[in-house]
């Protein structure tokens, strides 16, 4: 299975495509940083440079599971990775510890998500390597 690390290495290598593509070239250098360092006990905010980068680079990665969630008004996806699970929606998302998933799932909850537990329980249930 896929782990941060993984994408984060996968980012450095790719971030002059990606930043291209997602017309953040000025941030990118900035946005690697901050994902490098950022504690992910606790959701970190993804603004709209990373959540594009990680998009595009997540769709690269067949073996990441992919869980769409549809909202009353707009939907957001979670990407379960080996450590860390990502939810990216149109231009912001969030990022943390697989460990603490269920904020991630409060968090979005209080945002107006609908999350049944059983996502809960796929996410907390997937292997990890």
């Amino acid at each position: 299975m896929v782990s941060w690390r993984d994408v984060l290495r996968r980012l450095k290598e790719e971030v002059d495509e990606l930043s291209v593509r997602c017309g953040c070239m000025d941030e990118a250098d900035q946005v690697i940083a901050r994902l490098e360092y950022s504690d992910l006990s606790a959701p970190v905010e993804l603004d709209r440079c990373s959540v594009c980068m990680l998009t595009e680079l997540l769709n690269e990665f067949s073996e990441v599971m992919f869980i769409p969630i549809a909202g009353s008004l707009v939907s957001t996806e979670l990407y379960v990775l080996d450590d860390v699970v990502i939810e990216i929606g149109d231009d912001v998302g969030h990022v943390v510890a697989r460990s603490e998933a269920r904020k991630l799932v409060e968090k979005l909850r209080e945002l107006g998500f609908e999350i049944d537990d059983s996502i809960l329980g796929i996410i907390e249930r997937t292997p990890r390597e």
